[in-house]
């Protein structure tokens, strides 16, 4: 993750981007074409609980539909937290639940990022939306999230059939 510093056009109107590293002193910036640089725009759950770059996987094997769901979680406090499981539940066009999905628990620390990735299953058709929430312990206590909706974008069917290597 980077944190920009200054942003500069060129006489194309090409953008450029001075940034460092998060959590890094300023004093020796990264210059980046704006073009490569991907806006950090988090859900903030609780507590100081964030999710990003959520992201559904469909996968087809051997004529059947399999679902999981990625994405990034932040500790933005100060204070570490353990046994963080994303619940993830897929839906229908009507709002019914078609499956449950957790991913592994993971201690965060603070300001700290971490990659999750659900299991697998099966099914699923018509998945039309998901939600997510975060089960997570902090100071000793267990604590749910709020629930976040993500609504998909209609896409054209293409199916991808894996085969064994």
């Amino acid at each position: 993750m980077l944190v920009v510093r200054a942003m500069a056009t060129g006489d194309s109107g090409a953008g450029w981007v001075e940034a460092s590293k998060f959590g890094q002193s300023a004093a020796a910036p990264l210059r980046i074409h704006g073009s490569f640089v991907e806006r950090y725009e988090p859900m903030l759950l609780a507590d100081g609980l964030e999710i990003s770059d959520c992201r559904i996987h469909r996968m087809l094997r051997s004529g059947q539909t399999y679902y999981s769901v990625s994405g990034q979680s932040r500790n933005a406090t100060g204070q570490p937290i353990a046994r963080c499981e994303v619940v993830c539940r897929l839906l229908s066009g009507a709002g019914e639940p078609l499956a449950e999905l957790k991913s592994a628990p993971m201690g965060l620390a603070g300001d700290a990022f971490g990659g999750f990735v659900t299991a697998q299953v099966a099914g699923g058709a018509g998945v039309a939306a998901f939600s997510l929430s975060v089960r997570y312990e902090k100071a000793g206590v267990t604590n749910d999230s709020p629930q976040v909706l993500v609504s998909l974008r209609p896409m054209p069917e293409v199916p991808h059939e894996r085969t064994a290597n």
